[in-house]
């Protein structure tokens, strides 16, 4: 939802005025409706039109750009010209720092994680996948294994997803439950 407000943001420039207000569930009934009705696969009243988004249709600032922001905003304090930008980079610079010429990403707990391009990061984890013993992880379990290895890369998850989808074994293996049933 963040990216459609900030798409919002952007489009208001180009009228004379505009308000964007949140409105809360409790007083919109008709739309909460709508919303339970789609999410239960129930058929819409005929006076509601329904569009199926299979992907979304603002996109986030590739990686690259934001990381280059965000060098630039660290090192010297350089925000862009756009408010809406400003904000939005400064918010998330917040966990962010340099440490001799390289970028780090405080993690909650303290810990700090060195950020890599996303090509170092796929051969990185193409090297813990394929490694010596050829392990099957799934996808989250994969993304933990280069975390705690201290690297990040803000498309680590869905890189560890494209890349285990072609082995079949870690589906598998992703969909199986390891905990022990309880006796008949």
């Amino acid at each position: 939802m963040a990216a459609y407000l900030e798409e919002v943001r952007r489009l208001k420039k180009r009228f004379l005025s505009m308000k964007l207000q949140h409105v809360p569930h409790s007083y919109n009934k008709e739309a909460d409706d709508i919303a339970k009705q789609a999410s239960h696969h129930e058929p819409q009243s005929p006076v509601v039109f329904e569009e199926r988004l299979l992907r979304p249709s603002v996109a986030p600032p590739a990686v690259g750009t934001m990381v280059a922001r965000l060098r630039a905003y660290l090192e010297s304090g350089t925000l862009p010209e756009d408010d809406i930008e400003a904000e939005w980079l400064a918010r998330r610079a917040e966990p962010y720092y340099l440490r001799d010429g390289d970028l780090y990403r405080k993690r909650p707990n303290g810990e700090a994680l060195r950020c890599i391009s996303v090509e170092q990061g796929c051969e990185l984890l193409a090297d813990i996948h394929g490694g010596d013993c050829s392990h099957r992880y799934s996808s989250r379990t994969l993304a933990g294994k280069v975390l705690r290895s201290r690297f990040y890369w803000p498309t680590v998850l869905q890189d560890t997803t494209e890349l285990i989808l072609p082995y079949e074994v870690c589906q598998f293996h992703a969909k199986q439950i390891h905990q022990p049933t309880e006796g008949l």
